[in-house]
């Protein structure tokens, strides 16, 4: 990082938040209706448990190694081969999602707003902003849904 920009303010930490829930919640509905049909609704409740459970245990392990990162600490919880795997499958399933995320942003902004925008133009807008996010700190992100 070019600055240490890693510092928000609390209404920058609640703007990024109400941003999260809002996309999550335009979305969910839909999903658990179309996955679950009419049981959609029980869907989104073991889905919420499971993502209290994961965040209980990763909270948890983060306090317990508070200056590892989670590489690190995974080493020392499960040994260093299974670590090792976790990882690999951990940067394979973010780079996979990363493009998923990626292509269907575009193709929502191709839809309603630049319609005759070439969508590789837009990707690459998206990992140009991307870039300049990561390079800079969460604080561009914060300014930026505040």
């Amino acid at each position: 990082m070019l600055t240490n920009n890693d510092k928000i303010t609390v209404p920058q930490t609640v703007a990024i938040m109400i941003t999260s829930i809002i996309q999550i919640g335009l979305s969910l509905p839909r999903e658990a209706a179309v996955y679950g049909n009419s049981d959609g609704w029980i869907l989104v409740i073991i889905g919420g448990i499971l993502a209290f459970l994961a965040s209980l245990v990763l909270s948890t392990l983060i306090c317990r190694f508070p200056n590892d990162t989670f590489i690190e600490y995974s080493e020392k919880v499960v040994g260093k081969v299974p670590s090792l795997i976790l990882g690999i499958v951990l940067i394979i399933y973010f780079a996979f999602a990363t493009s998923v995320i990626v292509q269907i942003s575009a193709e929502v902004v191709n839809a309603f707003m630049l319609q005759r925008t070439p969508r590789e133009f837009v990707i690459i807008t998206q990992m140009l902003l991307t870039v300049y996010l990561i390079r800079h700190g969460v604080e561009p992100m914060a300014r930026i849904a505040e």
